[in-house]
């Protein structure tokens, strides 16, 4: 068992149902896409250069020369098409630059705070509780801060804010992430960038960090015995505006709408939970969204952390 089993149930348990136990797939899955991005040709096309810069980025030793290396990014766009020429290509290329400038500062930031590259890998291996299996995994990507703190420093395209909300999707990998090392004896700080918003994960407890690992295997467990009822952007909204369940109450109206607009085109949800009330009989969804996603969702930071950057 390796960290993408969980990571597919936390995206989508009801899909995982199907496709981890069932082996039932009603799309063609793309492992690399952000549901909850409204996606049409253009946006998708857009998302994914978006990701290719950001990779140049990521892979420049000192985020001082990004620059050259968005240059370099871009030209390489242009030459196999992805950038139209002449002179609304070049419109598209300086749109395409400005879309990831917020992510450059906090990306360098981050680098600074933790400044070591290590080469090393976490091992990871634990009995899967209440199974036969074993997991196993590695985590790679460490840095270390001047004091050889552990850190991880996280790149992505998908906006981590919509409007002025932090959005617990796109985060989930990097803090199942963040869990699992915990779990397994390394403390770290993770900070997560995107060009929308930049969070960071301090170190957790221990004990709380192995007790929340514990109970995503069980969850898991009962979510390939049936589709679970929840839905990661409603259980997201739910906690957000203060996760009560009682009727009426602003947190269940943010769920209910956000659970309305994804599952018009997913026929997994659909097959299922046609509609917000059938994800919430008998309390389902409410506790399942505490389960999957609470700690996750309490554990969001600002990063860099409003004293730190002046604000």
């Amino acid at each position: 068992m390796r960290l993408d089993v969980l990571r597919q149930f936390l995206r989508h348990p009801v899909r995982a149902f199907f496709q981890q136990r069932l082996q039932v797939f009603f799309e063609a899955p793309d492992p690399d896409l952000d549901e909850g991005e409204p996606y049409v040709r253009d946006v998708l096309a857009q998302w994914q250069l978006r990701a290719e810069l950001l990779e140049a980025l990521r892979r420049v030793p000192d985020p001082a020369d990004a620059e050259p290396a968005f240059r370099d990014c871009l030209e390489r766009m242009r030459r196999r098409g992805a950038l139209v020429a002449g002179g609304l290509g070049e419109a598209a290329a300086r749109a395409l630059r400005d879309s990831v400038e917020a992510a450059v500062d906090p990306y360098r930031r981050a680098c600074e705070d933790w400044p070591q590259v290590s080469a090393s890998t976490l091992r990871m291996e634990s009995a899967v509780p209440d199974t036969h299996w074993t997991f196993e995994d590695t985590l790679a990507g460490w840095r270390r801060d001047g004091q050889g703190g552990w850190g991880r420093i996280v790149l992505l395209a998908s906006h981590l804010v919509r409007g002025s909300r932090y959005r617990i999707a796109p985060m989930m990998p990097a803090w199942l992430d963040h869990l699992a090392a915990h779990a397994h004896g390394r403390s770290l700080t993770t900070v997560l960038v995107s060009p929308q918003g930049s969070v960071r994960f301090e170190p957790l407890d221990p004990d709380r960090a192995a007790g929340q690992w514990q109970a995503l295997w069980a969850a898991w467990r009962e979510g390939m015995r049936a589709a679970l009822p929840v839905e990661i952007d409603a259980a997201g909204a739910w906690l957000r505006a203060g996760a009560d369940p009682a009727p009426g109450s602003t947190a269940r109206r943010e769920a209910e709408a956000s659970y309305a607009r994804r599952v018009e085109d997913d026929l997994y949800l659909r097959r299922c939970y046609p509609d917000f009330d059938s994800l919430c009989a008998d309390g389902g969804f409410f506790h399942w969204a505490r389960t999957l996603y609470g700690e996750a969702s309490q554990a969001i930071q600002p990063y860099p952390a409003a004293a730190e950057s002046g604000t």
